[in-house]
């Protein structure tokens, strides 16, 4: 097995690990520092002889495929990738008082009902409104996530065939 396969499966484990990291992050959560920082942390694993990546690079004694590949290790840092806005609320609650002033004149108009029964209708017109906006918070937050989880992996599946390119110029 030559060593850009080995190097190749030790990529993708990494990838997992970062995909582990990262896995539940909201954007709040999320800064470019802290995911070089991660990637920093983590990618020391090809300079260290205690860990099994360094250990395989070690016994390739070639110590020119070390030099280059960990120098390539190196220049790697995340941008940050592009997200969705968040909802706006005010649409869905004036919405919400909209309906429920529509609602309310017509209660008392029309079917001639009591204050108490525009009262309650109101409330529950706002809550109603209140609910789709919380639904739809929600539906942003999962996209967010993927999008999060995605565009942040994919910068390191991207970067995997740069560094293959190197370990094959020493096959």
């Amino acid at each position: 097995m030559s060593y850009s396969d080995n190097f190749s499966a030790q990529w993708d484990r990494f990838v997992s690990d970062f995909l582990k990291s990262i896995k539940g992050y909201t954007a709040e959560m999320i800064s470019i520092e802290r995911l070089n920082d991660w990637y920093k942390t983590n990618s020391f694993r090809w300079n260290s002889i205690a860990e099994n990546e360094g250990i395989l690079l070690e016994h390739e004694n070639n110590i020119t495929l070390k030099n280059e590949l960990l120098k390539e290790l190196s220049k790697f840092s995340f941008s940050a990738v592009e997200l969705l806005p968040k909802p706006n609320a005010l649409p869905y609650l004036s919405g919400g008082v909209l309906v429920a002033a529509r609602l309310g004149v017509a209660l008392k108009l029309i079917f001639h009902r009591s204050f108490l029964f525009v009262a309650i209708e109101a409330v529950v017109a706002v809550r109603a409104s209140a609910v789709l906006y919380a639904k739809k918070l929600d539906k942003y937050n999962v996209e967010q996530e993927k999008m999060i989880v995605e565009g942040y992996s994919n910068q390191l599946v991207s970067y995997k065939k740069h560094l293959m390119d190197v370990c094959k110029k020493f096959e």
